[in-house]
């Protein structure tokens, strides 16, 4: 895993670390990765990149190893949200018909997603995120207190009774033939052995229970309406704080907790940079299901608005 391109004693996030890293240190203008429950958001926003998660299905998986059936989604990391936008349209097979336009302040609404996806988060994270929200009101964005909290129960519900990831890697893996563990990491191995002992009418409860969140989900806003929250509630850890297992286990469960529900929800989601004393940490809008080039103009407007607060 390389360093964070911004601090080498600390993480880069990931699992998309050389994709973000390779963009921010100008190897490439845009880099590809796969998304299950963050792994484009959270290196993008741990090391200062733009990194965009569409709906499923938009963008084809047929030659990447699956992690999650339910949950992998492929996905660019750029500097920005117009590469993030053109390397979107390549990989859908859409092609970039037009440049993006970006969305007009008056023509959408922010809702902060305010609850327990704010717990724990850090001081300095917290206040950047209030001075985002002041700078983008002062530039005449529509902003209001929302929550998806009713969502957040109903995954809950889900989360009683085993998680997506675990359970459908360990079949992947039965289906190639790969019955022992012993050679993955012990870390990865232990989420995988959890999914081991779900029953098969279990998982498919857990399937209707995630089909019916995101009809509700969906039908509670509009496609002019993004939710807004931090990518993750702390900056890019040091490398040291996560070399016991509990403690990686931990900070690892912290980072994934807010991305991860736009993969549950199966929303589109983009993550845009901050500052925080030179370290980076992201904002994050989630979008209505298949609206997702709504959302990276609505995104672009966001950015431009808030440049002087980007590295770079």
């Amino acid at each position: 895993m390389p360093a964070n391109p911004r601090d080498p004693t600390r993480v880069p996030g990931g699992s998309s670390s050389g994709a973000a890293v390779s963009v921010i240190e100008g190897m490439a203008d845009f880099a590809i990765g796969s998304d299950t429950g963050g792994s484009l958001r959270i290196p993008a926003a741990l090391s200062g990149a733009v990194g965009f998660k569409p709906t499923s299905g938009f963008v084809p998986t047929a030659g990447a190893f699956s992690l999650s059936s339910s949950l992998d989604t492929i996905g660019p990391i750029a500097a920005n949200v117009e590469d993030c936008f053109v390397a979107d349209q390549v990989l859908s097979g859409e092609g970039a018909q037009s440049p993006l336009r970006p969305a007009s302040p008056g023509t959408f609404r922010l809702n902060i997603a305010r609850g327990r996806l704010f717990d724990r988060c850090e001081p300095e994270v917290l206040a950047a995120f209030e001075k985002a929200m002041e700078r983008l009101r002062s530039g005449g964005l529509q902003i209001k207190e929302g929550t998806i909290e009713a969502a957040l129960d109903d995954l809950a519900q889900i989360d009683k009774i085993g998680t997506f990831p675990s359970i459908e890697v360990g079949a992947t893996l039965r289906s190639l033939g790969v019955s022992a563990l012993d050679g993955v990491d012990p870390r990865t191995r232990v989420r995988i052995e959890a999914g081991a002992g779900i029953l098969g009418t279990d998982y498919v409860r857990m399937v209707r229970l995630r089909h019916a969140v995101i009809r509700s989900f969906e039908q509670s806003f509009g496609n002019n309406e993004v939710f807004v929250l931090p990518t993750t509630p702390i900056r890019a850890p040091l490398i040291s704080s996560v070399a016991e297992d509990a403690a990686f286990h931990e900070l690892n469960g912290l980072v994934l907790r807010n991305p991860r529900v736009a993969n549950m929800l199966d929303c589109p989601s983009v993550s845009l940079p901050l500052a925080v004393d030179g370290l980076p940490i992201g904002l994050m809008l989630i979008g209505r299901r298949n609206s997702d080039t709504r959302l990276l103009e609505i995104a672009s407007c966001i950015e431009a608005t808030l440049r002087s607060a980007l590295f770079g």
